[in-house]
């Protein structure tokens, strides 16, 4: 049994140590600095989709604003109408009533 122990420790010693020597190498480094370059890559393009869908929301906020505004504005513009016009109906009705008088 300790025998196998020993054996599991010595056989994890040289793992680790041909295990640094690997991280350690040129290629082991080359090959990290490709995967962080095609990271950074990937991350720049995210990041452009990204901006691109900001600015076509921002976009599409704006415009819902302005026709938003133009409604309310021709709302209001149909509401004044009205307004005129029930005025005017009153001002007839009073003229009419007056003469209604006037002529008793």
């Amino acid at each position: 049994m300790i025998e196998k122990k020993l054996l599991n420790v010595g056989a994890g010693l040289i793992i680790g140590a041909v295990g640094g020597k690997i991280l350690n190498s040129r290629l082991a480094k080359k090959a990290g600095v490709n995967i962080v370059k095609q990271g950074l890559r990937v991350k720049e393009s995210i990041d452009n989709a990204v901006e691109s869908a900001k600015l076509s929301a921002e976009d599409i906020v704006a415009e819902a604003k302005e026709i938003k505004k133009a409604e309310d504005k021709a709302e209001a513009e149909k509401e004044a109408n009205i307004d005129i016009e029930n005025v005017a109906c009153d001002i007839e009705k009073s003229q009419d009533e007056v003469k209604e008088e006037v002529e008793e």
